[in-house]
C-alpha cells in the first residue's frame, strides 16, 4: 500500500481469514495502519466457562451465540478439521465436481439470518468462481498452512466479549448485529459498508 500505491496511511477490515491477515498487518505496522475493523480475531473466542469465570455479562442474544458456539465446536467444525488436516484429499475429490463443491459449501452453518441476501443464486455464484477458475483445491491451503482462528452478529458461531477485545487493541467501536452472518460482506452488505464508514471518524490521516 505504502510502496507501491503511494499511501502513506490506510485502514483495514477483515473477515474471516482476512481477519487474520488483517490483524497480523494492525499489530506490525502501527505507524502506517491507523484504524482496523474485524469481524474475528486471531485466537479462538472464550468458552461460556471462562466468560462466567471472568464475571463478564452477557445480553440474551449474546448467549444465544455463546450456546451456538459451544454446539458448532462440537459438531460444525468437521470442516475446518478436514481443511486443516487434509486438504488435498478434499480438494483432489471435489476439485472438478460442481454437485460436490456446492454440497460442501452451501451446507456451511454459518450462513446468515434474515434479512441475508445469500439465497441459492448467491451460493451458485461462489461455486461457479471455484469451479471454472479451478481454485476450489488452493483455496484450503491456507487451513492447513495458518491453523487458528469488532463486528460480531447474532448468527457467527463464534463471539469474543467487548472485554476481551478491548485486551488486544485500541477498542473504540463494538457493535453486535441482531441479524446477518458469518460471510458480512455478502450476508448484509449494507450494515458492513456504515460499520466501515463509521470507523473513518477515529481515521486520523
Amino acid at each position: 500500500m505504502s510502496e507501491v500505491l503511494g499511501y502513506s496511511t490506510f485502514a483495514v477490515h477483515g473477515t474471516d481469514w482476512g481477519s487474520v491477515i488483517g490483524y497480523s498487518l494492525y499489530s506490525a505496522f502501527t505507524t502506517t495502519i491507523r484504524a482496523a475493523q474485524f469481524v474475528f480475531l486471531p485466537f479462538f473466542p472464550p468458552t461460556a466457562e471462562e466468560i462466567a469465570a471472568n464475571n463478564i455479562t452477557l445480553s440474551e442474544e449474546q448467549k444465544v451465540t455463546v450456546k451456538r458456539s459451544t454446539e458448532w465446536f462440537s459438531t460444525g467444525i468437521a470442516y475446518f478439521m478436514e481443511q486443516e488436516n487434509k486438504p488435498n484429499d478434499i480438494g483432489l475429490a471435489l476439485y472438478d465436481n460442481p454437485v460436490g463443491q456446492l454440497a460442501w459449501i452451501a451446507e456451511d452453518p454459518r450462513a446468515g439470518t434474515p434479512p441475508s441476501v445469500l439465497d441459492d443464486t448467491a451460493f451458485l455464484t461462489l461455486v461457479s468462481l471455484y469451479y471454472l477458475t479451478n481454485t476450489f483445491h488452493s483455496s484450503l491451503w491456507i487451513y492447513a498452512q495458518n491453523p487458528n482462528g469488532f463486528r460480531a452478529s447474532s448468527n457467527i458461531p463464534t463471539l469474543w466479549p467487548q472485554e476481551y477485545v478491548a485486551k488486544v487493541g485500541n477498542l473504540v467501536s463494538y457493535k453486535f448485529h441482531d441479524f446477518g452472518g458469518h460471510f458480512a460482506g455478502l450476508d448484509s452488505p449494507p450494515t458492513l459498508i456504515e460499520d466501515i464508514r463509521e470507523m473513518g471518524l477515529y481515521f486520523d490521516a
